[in-house]
């Protein structure tokens, strides 16, 4: 893989999500998964499926559900504020990309700013 592989621009994923069959979003964080809950609640989304669409790695992923990378088969994945994901995670979510060919948005400042500076977030987005 080389830069050619990845589309990189400037925008608004709750859009996205609305618009994908089999979306799933994901973050390291709670707050991060709080923020993109209620940008979906308030793009129309009922409070209960937007709870279905979006977690944590950790919750996703955690041993007491039964999930593993077999459950992102057929999903769209979107990752909220990536910069802050563990190799851990990413490493999986490269594997299935790898192995199930989907598509995955990943959200969030890629260089690390100060309070003062305002800037865009970036969507890079992984195809083949």
């Amino acid at each position: 893989m080389d830069m050619s592989d990845y589309e990189i621009d400037y925008g608004k994923g709750c859009e996205k999500v609305k618009k994908t069959e089999n979306p799933l979003v994901l973050s390291y964080t709670n707050k991060a998964i709080e923020n993109v809950k209620s940008r979906l609640i308030s793009k129309g989304y009922e409070k209960e499926e937007a709870n279905k669409l979006c977690h944590t790695f950790d919750s996703y992923f955690c041993e007491w559900n039964g999930r593993d990378i077999n459950s992102l088969k057929d999903k769209t994945i979107f990752i909220e504020e990536f910069s802050m994901v563990p190799n851990k995670w990413m490493s999986m979510i490269y594997k299935g990309f790898t192995v199930f060919n989907y598509k995955v948005y990943m959200f969030g400042d890629p260089m690390p700013t100060n309070a003062n500076q305002s800037r865009p977030a970036v969507r890079f987005i992984m195809t083949t």
